[in-house]
């Protein structure tokens, strides 16, 4: 399985991938982070066209579908990614997704490795990426890849929910 960079005949796939990926995160009718969660599975995930000009989609093509994906920035202070975005120097990625059904396989894993790869050749000093608690089987895989949690970059979305930052130094 080789890590590739996504033409963009690919944009509606690879959005409906992140949907599917995404949607098990989703918090139960009623919790008050639902309607928070609701806008950003509806909006941000899918909006692999809007993240397009400033971005590479990496993925991975199996039976020629994608079954996996992750959104490298490669200026993550870029202006454009509003309260995702990192101090100077930084590259990072965000809405690593893949298949429930592909999953195990270490795609996931790929897809960060080559993500950093991509920052080290472009010489960014660090790479960023936010999660939640959530996602234990992603943190887990990024802090044995070495990240570390960076709490000045966190997201509070509500009093209850933060989106938390890793990082690592690449230089």
């Amino acid at each position: 399985m080789d890590v590739v960079v996504a033409t963009d005949d690919r944009i509606d796939e690879i959005a409906s991938l992140l949907r599917l990926a995404y949607a098990e995160f989703a918090p139960p009718p009623g919790d008050s982070d639902r309607p928070s969660w609701d806008d950003y599975y509806d909006h941000e995930i899918p909006d692999v066209r809007g993240r397009w000009p400033f971005t590479s989609h990496l993925i991975v093509v199996e039976d020629d579908a994608v079954i996996g994906t992750a959104c490298y920035i490669p200026d993550a202070a870029d202006e454009r990614m509003a309260e995702d975005r990192w101090p100077e120097g930084y590259a990072a990625m965000r809405l690593l997704g893949v298949h429930p059904r592909a999953r195990g396989r270490g795609i996931g894993r790929r897809l960060t490795e080559a993500c950093l790869a991509r920052a080290r050749e472009q010489g960014a000093e660090w790479f960023g990426l936010h999660t939640t608690h959530l996602m234990s089987v992603a943190r887990g895989m990024y802090e044995r890849l070495g990240f570390e949690r960076f709490p000045d970059n966190d997201i509070p979305v509500s009093d209850t929910f933060v989106v938390i930052a890793y990082r690592t130094k690449l230089a």
